[in-house]
């Protein structure tokens, strides 16, 4: 998201959005859970590349919780994949307040146009 969505955004709001792909894998993370997109990506089944990019749009609005990071390679992915679960309501709520106050706080002040000099 945008920093002009967060700041106009409400955790409903988002909440509302959570459809199509998005509510199948977070259903999916909550059911088979904790686990990698590889490993949910199998299970569903469902292309790792609509699992992984949905992935991080879940885990960057704050409905998953990474719990281990770049797990070693195995023979089978050359690649290093992360375990996530699903975070509780409270989490997501957290997770949306911190980050739209990170947003907020980080856009610069505009100050209106001087008209004249004195």
């Amino acid at each position: 998201m945008k920093p002009i969505d967060y700041r106009n955004e409400t955790f409903a709001a988002i909440k509302e959005r959570l459809t199509g792909d998005r509510l199948r894998m977070l259903e999916g993370y909550r059911i088979y859970g904790p686990c990698s997109s590889r490993e949910l990506s199998a299970r569903l089944p469902m292309s790792i590349l609509t699992v992984r990019p949905r992935t991080t749009e879940l885990y960057q609005l704050g409905y998953l919780v990474c719990l281990e990071i770049d797990r070693q390679p195995s023979t089978v992915d050359r690649g290093r994949d992360s375990v996530f679960r699903v975070a509780t309501e409270v989490e997501a709520l957290a997770e949306f307040e911190k980050t739209k106050k990170e947003v907020c706080a980080n856009e610069q002040m505009q100050f209106p146009a001087i008209s004249g000099s004195a």
